[in-house]
């Protein structure tokens, strides 16, 4: 604990010294920070003395104050160093575009595929000239075509929806693997237990392309400032040597 809790204090106060330089206002030492806080608490009883509205905390603890600090210095530093390019924060459309390419999944509304299933009795069929079949010919809109009805008349099928998570058994990984390499309308492999023969159609749209990426932007952005932020302070804080009290630290652990 006392590890994490130093490299976070680190974290803090290199957060802090940048955010000074910056123009945010300097809390670099502890003092400044409870000083800061004592005044803020002062307001807000003189504030309440008068019948006026204070939203949030009323008198703030050391610890919640320093959190509230923490959040608002990270908040001024994104809005001060992101808004142009060359800027540390700053964070391009390209670059935003490049990171939904990668965590597609992570940003789609849909969380899994929408596939009909098709079952069929193995005596009754031939894999390759029942997949073929259902391929060229077997669905419409809603399901199956009367036509490979009609050619199977052992054929049942269903609508299911098949996870995107990395969740379940091996085989249900496998098989959301597989759907995710389909198309809109194609067909997967056909699997057999002996007794029954299965396929799957993907009918769910694939999230390729730029509407979907338009519809996140502005969130992927503040994601990707926000951890440009971090990685920032983390570098800054390897030379941060902590020089706080042991009250101070549980007066901190108390709202970490």
């Amino acid at each position: 604990m006392a590890s994490v809790m130093r490299k976070a204090i680190a974290d803090d106060q290199a957060l802090f010294a940048w955010a000074a330089r910056e123009g945010y206002g300097d809390y670099t030492s502890w003092d400044a920070i409870v000083r800061s806080m004592k005044r803020a608490n002062v307001s807000n009883m003189a504030t309440v003395g008068q019948r006026g509205t204070v939203y949030g905390v009323t008198t703030f603890s050391i610890g919640t104050f320093h959190s509230q600090l923490v959040a608002q210095a990270k908040r001024y530093l994104i809005d001060t160093l992101s808004q142009q390019a060359g800027q540390e924060l700053y964070v391009s459309e390209g670059e935003a575009r490049q990171y939904f390419d990668r965590h597609r999944d992570a940003w789609s509304g849909s969380q899994g595929y929408q596939v009909i299933r098709l079952t069929v009795d193995a005596q009754d069929a031939d894999p390759r000239e029942f997949r073929q079949a259902v391929w060229e010919d077997g669905m419409d809109d809603t399901g199956p075509s009367e036509h490979l009805l009609e050619r199977y008349p052992s054929l049942s099928w269903n609508m299911e929806s098949i996870s995107k998570g990395e969740g379940g058994s091996p085989h249900a990984q496998a098989m959301a693997s597989a759907i995710a390499q389909l198309k809109k309308g194609e067909v997967s492999e056909v699997e057999s237990d002996g007794r029954q023969l299965t396929c799957m159609v993907n009918v769910s749209a694939k999230s390729d392309d730029d509407t979907n990426f338009g519809e996140y932007s502005s969130r992927i952005i503040t994601v990707m400032e926000s951890d440009k932020l971090e990685q920032a302070i983390a570098s800054r804080a390897e030379n941060i040597k902590v020089d706080i009290g042991v009250n101070e630290v549980k007066e901190l652990m108390k709202t970490r």
